[in-house]
């Protein structure tokens, strides 16, 4: 009966400690968001993990660069080679914010670029929200007294000099602190 006790109690703590761990990341791969100001964006580039965390690397090579200022917001990112930008206006509180394209795409918009194949900055290949290619900002934390900002986002992105490449930005979120 002791042996009998004991399977049960060894099979019930195993399945309590492996049911209670938590996974770091979701389903997809990405870490999961959080809203504590970590100063960190994720998002999938066509389906590859895009993944930054700031960082006070040499030489500034990585890392997110966030502005807040009278309701605009921009947010970039860079990995490597490749950068994620986020730009809205009118950002007071929590809510859906879609991209509004316009001449000056100073109203919000989403872009893309890799400079990995430049030989100069004149020949960057931007990709970015316009009219027939667009997407959203879903701000899910608007903490000023703390001065963090929260949100998940998604978007398609057209390049500016070749109509046909699409980007496709999707499961992305952001949790930055401004200064």
């Amino acid at each position: 009966m002791n042996a009998f006790k004991f399977r049960f109690l060894f099979v019930f703590l195993c399945t309590l400690l492996f049911s209670s761990c938590k996974k770091d990341e979701t389903d997809d791969g990405l870490p999961k968001p959080t809203q504590t100001g970590e100063d960190m964006m994720a998002a999938r580039v066509d389906g590859n993990i895009w993944i930054r965390k700031t960082c006070w690397c040499y030489m500034g090579n990585n890392g997110i660069a966030t502005q807040f200022e009278n309701g605009w917001l921009n947010i970039e990112g860079k990995q490597d080679e490749e950068y994620i930008s986020i730009t809205l206006s009118g950002v007071d509180k929590p809510g859906n914010y879609p991209f509004k394209p316009s001449y000056n795409k100073l109203n919000g918009n989403g872009s893309y670029w890799n400079s990995g194949t430049l030989t100069s900055w004149s020949e960057i290949n931007r990709h970015i929200t316009n009219y027939t290619h667009s997407g959203s900002v879903t701000i899910t934390k608007f903490d000023t007294a703390n001065k963090i900002i929260s949100g998940k986002f998604t978007f398609d992105a057209e390049s500016e000099y070749d109509p046909k490449s699409i980007v496709h930005i999707t499961n992305g979120w952001f949790d930055v602190k401004y200064r």
